[in-house]
């Protein structure tokens, strides 16, 4: 039976350290404990306050209802006092205008080249045709 004489010594010296504590040291770190638990308290009742708060005031004016977030989602301008998208402000007019339909289209790829090669790279092609065309140019003078 080594074990339990090795726990009952454990235990000995244990109860040897808790004899010789001063009780000023004991006193002192249950009032700490005190003073934790009364400051977690306050910030649990705090919390709480808050949220019963909240929630009588959100009953009290009808809280929420699927129909105003779809009304203001949906972009309906007269109810969610928003803009249109791509709205301009010029500050010198103190007026907000909108882009017409041809300005809004977005464009894609590149303005044509002007003065570019004749053999098909000026068309608005890529630049990677471009490449191409101009290692076909420089292979032909090679050749030549």
């Amino acid at each position: 039976m080594p074990h339990a004489s090795i726990s009952l010594a454990t235990t000995m010296s244990v109860a040897e350290d808790l004899a010789g504590l001063d009780s000023v040291v004991v006193t002192d770190t249950l009032l700490d404990i005190a003073v934790y638990l009364l400051l977690a308290g306050v910030a649990g009742l705090t919390l709480y306050s808050v949220v019963v708060t909240l929630q009588k005031s959100n009953d009290q004016y009808g809280g929420w209802t699927p129909k105003d977030d779809e009304a203001v989602a949906g972009g309906d301008l007269a109810n969610s006092g928003g803009f249109k998208k791509g709205a301009v402000y010029d500050p010198t007019t103190d007026q907000w205008t909108y882009p017409s339909a041809e300005e809004a289209s977005a464009r894609v790829g590149r303005a044509p080249i002007q003065g570019a090669a004749t053999d098909g790279a000026s068309d608005g092609t890529n630049r990677y045709d471009r490449r191409m065309a101009k290692k076909r140019r420089k292979a032909q003078k090679r050749n030549k």
